[in-house]
């Protein structure tokens, strides 16, 4: 068995949570595939979104969840695993209710 060597291969970057993993994401990849689905398994067409269309998407629904007064509050997700239910998520986790900016 051979050992494996302890030097680097590449360099990290490291992130502390997921707001600055997406806002990384964007700046790096802005047109690349974040996502990509079918609406129906029967479907032939994809709908993808990049990085920057899901950063966007996180922010919006962040910001209309602090307007609707949830900030601070308990948010619950009960939906099947798809799209909306990852940016629901990264919105509710990454939300800034101290300001409505995506930092």
């Amino acid at each position: 068995m051979q050992e494996l060597s302890r030097s680097k291969l590449y360099e990290i970057e490291r992130v502390s949570n997921f707001r600055e993993l997406i806002s990384r994401s964007a700046k790096l990849y802005p047109n690349k595939v974040a996502f990509i689905y079918k609406k129906s398994p029967k479907d032939t067409t994809y709908i993808t979104h990049t990085y920057t269309e899901l950063k966007q998407d996180i922010e919006n629904l962040g910001t209309a969840l602090i307007d609707l007064g949830l900030a601070g509050k308990r948010v619950a997700i009960i939906a099947p695993n798809r799209y909306e239910w990852c940016m629901s998520y990264l919105s509710i986790t990454t939300s800034r209710y101290d300001s409505c900016s995506f930092r």
